[in-house]
């Protein structure tokens, strides 16, 4: 008679613990948002109107991605058949501060791009500017960095003022359109909860294009 091997593999929530432990989970709350590259027309701003943003970025939303379709048909039945891919909306909230800094900065940029008195849009090179959303572990390392190239605003948020909303907080949400962005994922760089410049070194990097604008975003709360 053959022997009836048994296993010892360990109950499905042991695992569960142990991967926890070793690994940890992602946390909507760990990131940063920052503007690393800022355009032609946005150079005399100063760097603490971007320390600001970074600072009051209340919640930052990292594009979906789809799988476009089409309807196959044949003899007996139909299934769907992949055409193509694409990207969606980035979007980004912030705290608006007593002088409304932040809601000037982009409201400022976005004159940039089109001039009310001239009638005439700005050369695209001279308005884009580049960002990067950094997804942090509980000490504060980053091991998802997500750089989207060739931003701008296309869309701010209306501002209301409301005596019921006492006690509460004034945002700007921030439409951005984008060429491109890349998700970096195994990186060094480390961000403390201040501004600061670290170096990365990456392991693996994917990369997507984007052919639309983006929108709101899903809220996260530092």
């Amino acid at each position: 008679m053959a022997e009836t091997q048994t296993t010892t593999a360990q109950p499905s929530l042991q695992r569960f613990i142990a991967q926890i432990k070793t690994k940890s989970l992602a946390r909507p709350t760990r990131y940063w948002f920052r503007l690393t590259e800022i355009p032609e027309v946005m150079q005399n701003e100063g760097s603490n109107a971007l320390e600001n943003l970074s600072v009051y970025c209340k919640s930052v939303s990292i594009p979906d991605q789809t799988i476009a379709t089409d309807t196959a048909t044949f003899p007996s039945y139909t299934e769907p058949m992949p055409k193509g891919k694409t990207y969606g909306t980035f979007s980004a909230s912030f705290y608006v501060s007593n002088g409304m800094a932040e809601y000037k900065y982009f409201e400022k940029w976005m004159n940039a791009i089109f001039n009310r008195g001239t009638a005439r849009v700005t050369y695209k090179n001279k308005i884009i500017g580049r960002c990067t959303v950094e997804q942090l572990d509980m000490e504060g390392r980053c091991q998802s960095l997500w750089t989207f190239y060739d931003i701008f605003p296309t869309t701010i948020s209306s501002l209301k003022f409301d005596y019921s909303s006492a006690n509460q907080n004034m945002n700007v949400d921030v439409t951005f359109g984008y060429s491109y962005f890349e998700l970096t994922t195994n990186s060094t760089l480390s961000v403390p909860e201040s501004v600061s410049k670290t170096t990365k070194s990456a392991t693996e990097t994917t990369s997507s294009d984007q052919g639309t604008s983006a929108q709101n975003g899903n809220e996260v709360t530092k």
